[in-house]
């Protein structure tokens, strides 16, 4: 949590004007198939199945119709997922991918700096901003200098607007070696704004409402 707090604020910080503002309207044209293919393949995650199966590891190649994921540990040989069997992808505690519509989702979301909610409402009117609250029945967002609480029955979908993952080397050299950043790639792409964001489709009244909870076996 706190690698990722870090990696969000050198973003926020150093990216150059506008790059927000582009890098949000590209993520939320983005749709759930397409996304995966903007996932970076030097993360470990966490892909769960529709049946509750767990893996964990890093991206070999994805595309629209499958993910071949490089298995953690010694041993494990790399494994073809389905895209269509997928529920959840999640960096940590912070979901990456998402095919399930969960309010419980939307509550348990932690946001870093420069990341947001997108609220697209029954009318279609669309609001970005960050969450004071989010209750069981509302969200209230800010958005700007105002405060509005958005109640659930008329809220038709909320997208997590989030930055992309960092890679595995990033985050070692956050925990050992802070000033080879400065020799790191990623840094400066990050400074740049060139990461990009991913727009998560949290929850979507389209689909029926899925809050049951994710539990994974601990990782060996």
């Amino acid at each position: 949590m706190i690698r990722r707090l870090i990696a969000a604020f050198v973003a926020v910080c150093f990216a150059q004007p506008g790059t927000q503002a582009a890098m949000a309207q590209s993520a939320s044209k983005a749709v759930p198939q397409e996304s995966l293919n903007r996932l970076t393949h030097s993360s470990t995650m966490r892909f769960v199945s529709r049946s509750g199966s767990c893996v964990f590891g890093t991206i070999k190649a994805a595309d629209t119709h499958a993910i071949t994921v490089e298995q953690s540990g010694p041993d494990r040989p790399s494994i073809v997922l389905p895209t269509a069997t997928l529920l959840q992808i999640s960096q940590g505690d912070a979901p990456v991918f998402s095919t399930r519509s969960s309010w419980s989702d939307v509550q348990a979301v932690h946001l870093y700096p420069g990341e947001s909610l997108v609220v697209t409402l029954q009318n279609g009117n669309k609001i970005q901003g960050k969450p004071v609250t989010i209750s069981g029945d509302s969200i209230t967002l800010k958005h700007g200098f105002s405060t509005k609480r958005y109640a659930k029955p008329d809220i038709a979908e909320v997208e997590y607007l989030r930055f992309r993952p960092e890679s595995n080397q990033f985050d070692y050299l956050l925990q050992e070696a802070p000033y080879l950043l400065f020799f790191s790639g990623e840094t400066y792409a990050r400074f740049a704004g060139l990461e990009g964001k991913l727009a998560v489709v949290l929850y979507d009244t389209r689909k029926p409402e899925d809050n049951s909870a994710i539990v994974c076996p601990r990782r060996r």
